[in-house]
């Protein structure tokens, strides 16, 4: 056998492994106090909320951004967050990839959901109970 047939498996295995980091991470962060939010909630933070994270570079948050804008006319649970402005509260949710939503319950991140979606899903996530319900959409 060549090294080559060591090497190539392994290389496809980090890679892979890589990609699915940002995944791994917003399910780890499940039920973890949701720090920050004093400071975009000054006075009284709500019981509920979504937070969406987004870059100018992202080219899935094109096609999401104007479906979450569209949202926030209608909804007051929905805060629109630029990633690369908001890196630190970004890092202490546990985002690591945008465009992602940051659903939190009860100051608690109830789940984070990476990757674009639709807005009937959206809408789902946002008005379940218990987003972290496997009925609500995959994270």
């Amino acid at each position: 056998m060549s090294i080559a047939s060591y090497v190539i498996p392994v290389v496809v295995v980090g890679y892979l492994a890589w990609q699915w980091r940002p995944l791994w991470r917003a399910r780890r962060q499940r039920g973890q106090v949701a720090p920050g939010l004093e400071r975009l909630f000054p006075g009284r933070v709500p019981d509920r909320v979504a937070l969406y994270f987004w870059s100018r570079h992202c080219v899935m948050c094109h096609g999401m951004t104007p479906v979450i804008e569209k949202l926030r006319t209608e909804r007051d649970d929905l805060v629109s967050l630029d990633a690369e402005q908001e890196v630190e509260l970004a890092k202490s949710l546990g985002v690591m990839a945008t465009p992602s939503l940051v659903l939190i319950r009860g100051g608690r991140i109830a789940r984070i959901v990476v990757g674009a979606q639709s807005e009937p899903r959206i809408r789902r996530l946002l008005d379940a109970e218990d987003p972290a319900e496997p009925g609500t959409a995959g994270s």
